[in-house]
This record gives C-alpha cells, sequence and structure tokens, in this order.
C-alpha cells in the first residue's frame, strides 16, 4: 500500500526525534529538510530546524529561517509570537543584546500576558543594568494579568538603589532599598546597602540595625560583613553585647562559619583562647578544606606565641590542600 502524504511527514517527524535524542543532530537536519520539502505550509517543521541550528551554534541559519517565516502571510497569531520569541532567542544567543529587546519588546507589547516574553525581557534589562526598565515591564504585564509578580523585584529594587547611590541619589536609594526589603525580607544584600547609606548619613545606630540583619542572612564566608557588625558594637556604648549577638545567631544557625569566627576572636579577646581554638577546631573538623577557619586558627596560636603548634597547624593545612605524592618505589633493574 503506497504511504500517504501524511504518512511520509509523520514518519519523517519520527525520525527526526529519534535521531535528536540520539545525539545525531546532522542526522536530525537531514530528516527536518526533507520534512520541510514533504509539507512546507507547517511552520512547526521550519522551527525544528531553527532551533536545531541554533543548538549547533550556527545563530545566522536560525535568523534566517525564523525571519523567512514572518514573511509569510499565513502564519496564525500563535505561530507568528512563536516565531518572534524564536528570534528572540537567536538574537540573544548571537549577542545581538539591543535588537533581541526590540523583538522581545514586539511581542510583549503584543501580548503583554505573554511570561516568555516579559521574563526574557525583565532578564536582558537587569543583566544590562537597567533596572527601571525592567521593574516597569513587570509593572505593566502586572496591568494586563490583574495580579503582580513580586517574585523578581527585590533583587532589581536593590540593583536600583545602588545605581542611585552610584549617581549621588542617596535619600532615592534608601527607599529603594527599604522597597527592597520589603518585597524580600530574605535577602542580605539590600540591607548591607541600607546599612552602608545609615552609615553615610551618620546614622551608625540605624546602620548597626541594618548590618546585624544582613549578617544574620548573609553566606557563611561573610566575614568582613560580621566584623563591621563588631567594629559599630564596639564603637558603641553597647560594646559587650556583641558576643551575644553572635551566640544568639549561633543559636538558630549552629555551625555558621562567619559567626563561629567571629565568636573565636570576642572569645579570645576577652583571653580564652583555648576555648577560641575550640570552636575553629570544630569548623576544621566539619570542613578541613575551611581556608578562612584555618588561618584563624594558625593566627590565634602565632598570636599566643605557640609558634611550634603553628607551624604544626600550618603542615596540616598544606597536607589538605596539597597532599604530598607516594614516593616512587623503583622496580628491579634499576639503578
Amino acid at each position: 500500500m503506497a504511504r500517504t502524504p501524511a504518512t511520509r511527514v509523520a514518519e519523517r517527524t519520527r525520525r527526526a526525534l529519534q535521531a535528536v535524542l540520539a545525539g545525531d543532530l546532522e542526522g536530525a537536519e537531514a530528516e527536518l529538510v526533507e520534512l520541510v520539502q514533504l509539507d512546507s505550509g507547517d511552520p512547526t517543521a521550519y522551527m525544528a530546524l531553527a532551533q536545531l541550528y541554533r543548538a549547533r551554534g550556527e545563530v545566522g541559519r536560525a535568523l534566517q529561517v525564523h525571519q523567512n517565516l514572518l514573511l509569510r502571510g499565513d502564519l496564525s497569531d500563535d505561530d507568528r509570537t512563536r516565531v518572534q520569541l524564536a528570534l528572540g532567542d537567536d538574537l540573544r544567543r548571537g549577542g545581538y543584546r539591543q535588537r533581541a529587546i526590540v523583538a522581545y519588546r514586539d511581542v510583549f507589547e503584543a501580548n503583554p500576558h505573554s511570561p516568555a516574553a516579559r521574563d526574557a525581557l525583565v532578564s536582558l534589562y537587569a543583566e544590562d543594568d537597567q533596572p527601571a526598565q525592567a521593574l516597569a515591564v513587570i509593572k505593566e504585564a502586572a496591568g494586563w494579568l490583574g495580579k503582580r509578580d513580586t517574585s523578581r523585584e527585590g533583587p532589581l529594587l536593590t540593583q536600583l538603589a545602588y545605581q542611585q547611590r552610584s549617581e549621588g541619589r542617596i535619600d532615592e536609594a534608601r527607599r529603594t532599598a527599604r522597597r527592597a526589603i520589603k518585597r524580600d525580607a530574605s535577602a542580605a544584600c539590600p540591607f548591607l546597602l541600607l546599612g552602608e547609606l545609615e552609615l553615610e548619613r551618620g546614622r551608625s545606630k540605624a546602620a548597626l540595625t541594618a548590618f546585624k540583619q544582613a549578617a544574620r542572612l548573609s553566606n557563611e564566608d561573610a566575614d568582613a560583613l560580621w566584623l563591621r557588625v563588631e567594629t559599630l558594637y564596639s564603637a558603641s556604648k553597647h560594646r559587650d553585647d556583641f558576643e551575644a549577638f553572635v551566640r544568639e545567631h549561633l543559636a538558630s544557625a549552629p555551625g555558621h562559619r562567619a559567626a563561629t569566627r567571629a565568636l573565636a576572636r570576642c572569645v579570645a579577646a576577652c583571653g580564652d583562647v583555648d576555648g577560641a581554638l575550640l570552636s575553629l577546631r570544630g569548623l576544621l573538623d566539619a570542613d578541613p578544606r575551611d581556608d578562612r577557619s584555618r588561618a584563624a586558627f594558625g593566627r590565634l596560636l602565632l598570636a599566643d606565641g605557640r609558634s611550634t603548634d603553628a607551624l604544626k597547624a600550618y603542615e596540616d593545612w598544606i597536607e589538605v590542600v596539597a597532599p604530598a605524592e607516594p614516593s616512587l618505589e623503583l622496580g628491579e633493574g634499576s639503578s
């Protein structure tokens, strides 16, 4: 029985898919080329071929296919949107960022409810240090959708606040940082920025409050931030409260490395060097490659006059970082 055109199309489609799954991109290309010749009216095969070109890094060929598709007058509105989005992806992959923004913008203005166009625009604007434009896209999309996606606003507002600060718009930066915190109170960065802004205004108490929250939310290697909090405590009337703050944090986040190193400094400053060393030893037992704790451990030993112990600690460090190679045994007959 002779195969119908629909049967041949289905067969080519299946073969192309099998080739892609097998990693045979050349074979997939051959099947897709045959497929578009069998059914030139279906844009799906052309889009699959263009996507294959893009996957192989042949952005120019992908662009050509998508641009040719957009010249057709028989595309449905949904297909035209899909092609325009794919064209934006080509331009973005090829490094034509401004042209990609224009392509996505065309889709977004025609379909403001399109999450793909919205997300692409927001990402590109953020990457190009244009947070205000990214926020405007989110706001515009919310107007059409009737709801607001606030999940990305916190980082964008923080980015905008840093930008405003660099431009000397300090009051705006402070307000924007506070807005960022309202959008996402789980991020350390806006609290850190707010602390810096308050410190620049001479408001050390407000700065300390912001830095403390940033420290609570910081990663485990944010030693500079914990040192800043310690410095502000030392300059205040409540200098002895820093240790209590650190212990409070460690009670809820045991093993936090930067906080533990800060506690070790406090304990050592009070004369309990062995207690400080014990805290650091706990970090090293948990992670022998914790270089910051290893360095702090050695410095404490040196400051306490225990040069021999410090040398042994640094020798252990070297063995962890670059263990000695086993000695080569000479085979029989070697001289």
